[in-house]
């Protein structure tokens, strides 16, 4: 939950982008919000997770939560990522 309780402000998803430009189209969606507002971003599972995860993190921002999320595709998973912007 976003410091005042509530859910995401914003919810993006870039499970279709490839790295980076997943990464840096969450950072711009960053830019778009108030300070300690939370971000909701849906990303495939593998390296754009793990790119975009890092990226908020690397850019100050918190990763408030990370849900795993079902995909039917076999062998893929899908992620929730809040973050809340510092």
């Amino acid at each position: 939950m976003a410091k005042d309780g509530t859910g995401p402000s914003l919810s993006l998803d870039i499970r279709w982008l490839s790295c980076p430009y997943n990464r840096e189209k969450a950072l711009i969606a960053l830019r778009s919000i108030e300070a300690g507002k939370i971000l909701e971003i849906l990303v495939e599972s593998g390296e754009p997770f793990q790119s975009v995860k890092e990226g908020v993190q690397n850019a100050g921002h918190k990763v408030v939560l990370v849900e795993k999320l079902f995909n039917p595709e076999p062998t893929f998973w899908d992620y929730r990522i809040w973050v809340q912007k510092e």
